[in-house]
């Protein structure tokens, strides 16, 4: 080939421009990520809703342990069905379990398709949370949606 003396100086020419577009490409990716972080609240909710099955229908059962709940209420759980068939070992630890009179079940839900039942719903403030691990520490914790009784279907709500 043809020897050219002014290719290095292109070849310098181009790779300020190539390091321009990466510090633009930065500057776009940080300009970004501060436009998603400021659109996306990134806290705890101040409260969590949570869905009854069991003891937790009862106002007062719930109360002793969520002293600060709120918003307690009937709704529906829909693709559920409630089932008594396990014993648990946490009502053994905590003596709810009586062997003498077999009393050694608990309560659970399992999902099917064309389960629905009564179930209390209410709010908890995100501070009591450990609670409700504590409290419920047999059983996986999904999300499911909570139908209020006349069909509303608004918020999803932590149910084991």
């Amino acid at each position: 080939g043809t020897f050219r003396p002014d290719l290095g100086d292109r070849a310098d020419a181009l790779s300020q421009q190539v390091d321009a577009v990466n510090e633009d490409a930065e500057a776009l990716q940080a300009a970004i990520i501060r436009f998603l972080q400021a659109g996306v609240d990134t806290s705890p909710p101040a409260r969590q809703p949570i869905i009854g099955f069991g003891s937790l229908l009862s106002e007062a059962s719930a109360r002793s342990t969520f002293p600060n709940l709120a918003n307690f209420r009937l709704a529906r759980l829909n693709g559920f069905r409630r089932m008594m068939r396990h014993p648990a070992g946490v009502f053994f630890d905590r003596g709810i379990a009586n062997l003498e009179t077999k009393e050694v079940s608990s309560l659970c839900v399992e999902p099917h398709p064309d389960g629905t039942f009564l179930v209390a719903a209410f709010d908890l403030p995100a501070d009591e949370l450990p609670a409700f691990h504590a409290r419920e520490e047999e059983f996986f914790i999904v999300e499911a949606p909570i139908q209020e009784l006349d069909g509303r279907v608004e918020q999803r709500g932590l149910l084991c």
